[in-house]
């Protein structure tokens, strides 16, 4: 079985000259050992033996032509509260302009947690997640949360920029205003409406509405990047929300680039016994299906799972889980057989060993599994470096390598 490395970036974490040399995220990234690592493209098309197109061929161009691109990031509990992506965002939109906030929620998932990615204030909600919980009745969209308000509702969004809002949701009975000052816009479902920038903007619902996100959009070209995290998500999950709205969604928002950044419960599950290999192995490959049948020009990228480690002993020994290079292959080998990109966020953070390091300063949670801000932020940074030097910088790769890459039985098990 041949073996390859992918390059490293090692002498230093600032690619194309885009960073500044006093990001916090840097200082946390030299502490916790991160390399910078480049993204992994495969082929999508073929001419013959000459490749046509990348992982991220579509994403450099419309970016290069239009100077728009918009990432939807699916994920777990790690980007729930807008970690990693919060920084992954800002970086981007420093280097290509804001887009607008993309997708928040009406309201927090919870009673706790941070509100960058939902309303400032809200009111009158009940919030149901599609992977833990309790369960909606009406279908989820692509943002796996809803919240329903059952007479009347209200969001409060501050700092809006001129440009565009839809209402993702559903709700027969349901009527919705949005009002700025003295200003008012009545409101359907999934309908496009431009507006003008606001320091506070007011969402009131009423009736039974069920609403799966509100989608803002800046006039000005730019990065927009929704955080599209639900704690207890996984592969296994996923195919739930194909079965549910997001086709209408997908529609709707049009992501140019879909970034699963997944794995965490997937080693888990593998390690609990709830399922095997080969069925991790089917919901990334349903997944990535259903991807394709609603766009198949669509780019995708998979992030692997960063440190997860055995329940620490009397020894406290730090031993990362052995399930979690059979996720890593499954993630690889799928990512190639799709035309995906992918992201080895866990040699980047520091491989084995990483999440000893961040307990040992004080940057892990008790449960020994979720790390904490500083650490979140630095992988934020090295992930969003790496995304920016592959969307600027055509990728140049040995077609010879290409072709063994893409026999999926000569990929790698495990890399040490």
């Amino acid at each position: 079985m041949k073996h390859f490395s992918l390059p490293i970036l090692l002498t230093s974490l600032i690619l194309c000259g885009a960073a500044r040399k006093n990001e916090p995220y840097i200082q946390y990234s030299k502490r916790l050992q991160f390399q910078v690592r480049e993204i992994l493209e495969f082929p999508r098309e073929f001419n013959g033996s000459r490749i046509l197109r990348h992982s991220l061929s579509q994403s450099r161009q419309k970016l290069k032509e239009s100077g728009e691109l918009r990432i939807s990031v699916v994920g777990n509990s790690l980007i729930a509260s807008d970690h990693i992506t919060d920084v992954f965002r800002k970086r981007l939109v420093e280097r290509f302009g804001d887009g607008g906030k993309g997708l928040v929620l009406a309201d927090r998932m919870a009673k706790y947690g941070r509100r960058t990615r939902s309303a400032a204030w809200s009111s009158g909600y009940t919030p149901f997640m599609f992977a833990m919980g309790p369960q909606s009745k009406e279908a989820y969209g692509i943002s796996g949360v809803q919240h329903l308000s059952r007479s009347r509702g209200k969001s409060i969004f501050k700092n809006i920029d001129k440009g565009s809002v839809r209402v993702l949701g559903s709700g027969k009975s349901c009527r919705m205003r949005l009002e700025s000052g003295a200003s008012q816009l009545q409101l359907n479902f999934n309908e496009l409406y431009v507006i003008d920038a606001a320091k506070r903007l007011t969402l009131k619902t009423r009736g039974k509405c069920h609403i799966d996100g509100i989608d803002f959009r800046n006039e000005e070209k730019g990065i927009t990047v929704d955080t599209l995290g639900v704690p207890a998500s996984g592969f296994s999950k996923l195919s739930k929300l194909h079965r549910g709205n997001i086709r209408r969604d997908y529609a709707a928002l049009n992501p140019d680039l879909i970034i699963y950044l997944l794995g965490g419960n997937e080693t888990k599950r593998l390690a609990w016994k709830r399922f095997s290999n080969n069925s991790l192995r089917k919901y990334v490959r349903e997944e990535l299906q259903n991807l394709q049948s609603i766009d198949a020009t669509r780019d995708c990228m998979i992030v692997g799972p960063i440190d997860n480690i055995i329940p620490l002993n009397q020894n406290r020994r730090y031993q990362t889980r052995p399930e979690l290079y059979a996720v890593e292959s499954i993630f690889v080998e799928e990512a190639a057989r799709f035309g995906c990109a992918y992201f080895d966020l866990f040699r980047a953070s520091g491989g084995e060993g990483s999440i000893r390091r961040m307990d040992r300063l004080g940057w892990l949670h008790d449960d020994n599994v979720h790390p904490k801000r500083k650490a979140l932020d630095a992988m934020g940074g090295i992930l969003a470096d790496a995304l920016i030097r592959a969307l600027e910088v055509e990728p140049q790769f040995d077609e010879q390598s290409f072709s063994n890459w893409v026999e999926i039985s000569k990929l790698p098990r495990r890399q040490q």
